[in-house]
């Protein structure tokens, strides 16, 4: 069984959109995904899953989303590994870099540019 990232877009952002937390896992472990667990109320979920396909566990989170909540959310959805990536990538993790805080931006679709190796 995998880990996997599911990072929501537009959840709990100015007010729009609120899902609460522990309906949102609930809604995951209805969807037959385990060990779910979200980050504060942001729409951040970390979960296992027995489906390896990435496109098909984000499609299936959102349809449930759409169902449920009635919003349209984009979903996307990394293994574990692919997010250890891509923070151990983190250009900026030495001074004198506020190593504090750190913001990444994660795109729908694949790019062209490779990350370095960890």
């Amino acid at each position: 069984m995998e880990t996997y990232i599911a990072l929501l877009r537009g959840i709990n952002v100015n007010g729009k959109n609120r899902i609460q937390m522990q309906q949102l896992t609930q809604m995951l472990i209805d969807l037959d995904y385990y060990q779910v667990r979200t980050y504060i109320q942001s729409g951040n979920v970390v979960f296992q899953a027995d489906n390896t396909d990435t496109k098909s566990i984000a499609g299936k989170i959102s349809n449930g989303i759409s169902q449920k909540f009635g919003y349209d959310v984009e979903v996307i959805v990394l293994t574990k590994p692919e997010f250890d990536q891509i923070c151990s990538s983190n250009p900026y993790a030495v001074a004198p870099y506020d190593t504090e805080r750190v913001y990444i931006t994660i795109f729908q679709t694949q790019s062209e540019v490779e990350l370095p190796e960890g």
